[in-house]
């Protein structure tokens, strides 16, 4: 399975899928398109790839809004899914929407088709890592995120000044739903990996 960013003369650019059945030695006659370009400000960011080995195919993509001094940010998550090992893709679009500004956006499918997220970011005036997912394979989310980070607070004002946010999470999941992040953070000149887990599908963490 293969997702990719781009076009060719007869046809527009934006996000294609295409497969082999064979080891590669053929693929689909037409790639298929999962989302257009978009319009001027916007663009298709990161874009990653799961299957079950069921015949499930999820295929996520953030949107970025250009803000000033030339970032950009996400300001969407967008999964799709293909019940037929990605000969089509039927259902609607899944939308994850941050409230604000985030970054190292994460995202990945829980063991009954849920939409997961985590991001690093500032909830309640808190910042820190944060994870939430949709509920029974559908499109509503947790009431709220769930913050991942709890490591007691860094004691001395030198500390916390030099602290650095969560950065590039990294998520994993077994067959039973449990989940596990490993994640970086840092103060001063020091950086630490972090781990935590969940046994509960993301309500509860370390």
């Amino acid at each position: 399975y293969v997702s990719y960013f781009g076009g060719r003369e007869e046809m527009a650019y934006g996000l294609y899928f295409t497969r082999s059945l064979d080891g590669g030695a053929t693929w689909l006659p037409e790639p298929v398109n999962l989302e257009t370009a978009q319009p001027q400000g916007k663009r298709i960011g990161f874009h990653k790839l799961e299957t079950d080995g069921k015949g499930n195919v999820y295929a996520f993509w953030s949107i970025e809004h250009e803000t000033g001094s030339k970032r950009w940010r996400t300001t969407e998550v967008r999964r799709r899914r293909s019940p037929d090992f990605g000969a089509t893709w039927p259902e609607a679009l899944i939308t994850w929407v941050p409230k604000g500004t985030i970054n190292y956006p994460t995202s990945s499918t829980g063991v009954e088709g849920e939409m997961m997220m985590i991001w690093s970011g500032i909830e309640e005036n808190t910042n820190g890592l944060f994870f939430s997912r949709t509920r029974e394979g559908g499109t509503a989310w947790l009431p709220a995120p769930i913050r991942i980070d709890n490591h007691p607070p860094r004691p001395t004002p030198e500390e916390r000044l030099g602290s650095r946010p969560p950065a590039w999470p990294k998520l994993a999941r077994d067959k039973a739903g449990r989940l596990f992040v490993a994640w970086e953070e840092g103060d001063g000149d020091s950086t630490r990996i972090y781990f935590s887990r969940s046994l509960d599908q993301g309500v509860t963490w370390l």
